[in-house]
């Protein structure tokens, strides 16, 4: 057990100690009080270090700051990290398909999966348009945790409809076959996805928007055969769907958990037929920043408290007027991914789909913001480890 070693003086002494990891530290996070609890705060202390950083990955919070540590102290030295970015590397497709094609475990994984090869291969031959999704708040687990009952089917059928607008009325977009992979395993919600599809009761889910979401799918004719399809990974039948996929067609399909190399590879890839990735997380809007592309958060309430941050980095980039107007009411406290989104402005998915065509044009007012955010990333300044690690050399005795 670590804290007897420590406490045996069998931790080797280090002078600095990082984290970008680390949520919350407190008394109830030892497992014996009596031998853990004086050092459950003093995380240098606990890590035997001289001086600890500790970047938390959350890009804009005010009750969240960076922290640093020394030996010894009763508590932290708080940094203040709003407006810095915490980034680091992630995977290429190219590294994907070569941990795929060299890997021994990659290898033994597209054995099991060899859908993927066939996806990767029509991600980088631009034989559709990809659109990731990825976050807690597209999952039907998530439900009933928290006051989140409404997440499912709510979110991912705006983001759905949204992709079906675009696909109808983007000429670049609706050139193709359309491909929404969602990473995680899916299956549950894609069988249940396709009987509300068909359906005009959807029971428990009427309170939130149900009537206005169908409205949406029957004007949008995703009812019509043929027009919004499921597949998993794991189907015998994936790969001669993603082959056979024909313009005006819209597949969701379920990746399921998978290496984070592969994940990384296929989710944050950039090219003219990637639309918008969604996500939720502070962890993929990291590597999402990265790439200059338009990007989107659904985020949700917490606790029924409504999270004034949905957008981390703001707007402040923004120089176009009227998108900034379209933005702030887009993550306003009834747009995308709120709890009443459906019911106060059901054509919310309109929005988001403007947005997915405008994404298509290198020279649109979103696209622009979004390069600028890149270009703000790439500043020393700016870097949050950067700026802790400077912190510390300070304080470091």
């Amino acid at each position: 057990m670590y804290i007897d070693k420590l406490i045996h003086h069998r931790v080797e002494p280090v002078k600095l100690a990082v984290t970008g990891a680390h949520d919350s530290g407190n008394e109830g996070d030892c497992e014996d009080n009596q031998t853990c609890a004086p050092l459950a705060d003093k995380f240098a202390d606990f890590l035997n270090a001289d001086v600890f950083v500790y970047l938390q990955p959350w890009f804009n919070q005010e009750f969240r700051q960076d922290s640093i540590y020394l030996r010894g102290d009763k508590g932290p030295r708080y940094v203040n990290p709003h407006g810095k970015y915490l980034l680091f590397p992630t995977a290429t497709l190219e590294q994907a398909k070569t941990y795929l094609e060299q890997d021994p475990s990659g290898m033994r994984y597209a054995k099991k999966m060899p859908v993927l090869n066939v996806l990767i291969d029509g991600i980088q031959q631009s034989k559709f348009n990809l659109l990731p999704v990825y976050g807690y708040t597209f999952r039907k687990s998530y439900n009933y945790e928290n006051q989140h009952e409404y997440l499912f089917p709510f979110n991912i059928l705006q983001v759905i409809t949204a992709t079906r607008y675009a696909q109808l009325h983007g000429a670049r977009v609706g050139s193709k076959p359309i491909v929404i992979p969602v990473f995680y395993d899916y299956r549950e919600e894609m069988d249940e996805l396709n009987k509300l599809m068909q359906s005009d009761n959807w029971k428990e889910y009427e309170a939130y928007g149900a009537s206005q979401a169908r409205e949406a799918i029957k004007s949008l004719g995703l009812r019509n055969k043929g027009a919004f399809i499921t597949a998993s990974l794991t189907d015998a039948g994936a790969a001669t769907i993603l082959q056979n996929l024909q313009p005006n067609q819209i597949l969701l399909l379920s990746m399921g958990p998978m290496p984070k190399i592969l994940f990384d590879g296929i989710y944050t890839y950039q090219a003219d037929n990637v639309l918008p990735q969604m996500r939720e997380g502070e962890g993929s809007l990291s590597t999402l920043l990265q790439g200059g592309k338009p990007h989107f958060r659904c985020l949700t309430w917490w606790s029924g408290q409504y999270l004034a941050t949905k957008w981390e980095p703001n707007f402040d980039l923004v120089q176009d007027q009227v998108l900034k107007q379209r933005l702030v009411k887009f993550y306003g406290e009834h747009g995308f991914c709120a709890k009443d989104a459906w019911q106060v402005d059901p054509t919310i998915y309109k929005t988001l789909g403007d947005f997915m065509i405008e994404s298509t044009d290198p020279d649109s007012a979103i696209s622009r913001y979004f390069k600028a955010i890149k270009l703000d990333t790439q500043k020393q300044e700016n870097d949050r480890i950067y700026r802790g690690l400077e912190e510390a050399l300070k304080v470091m005795p």
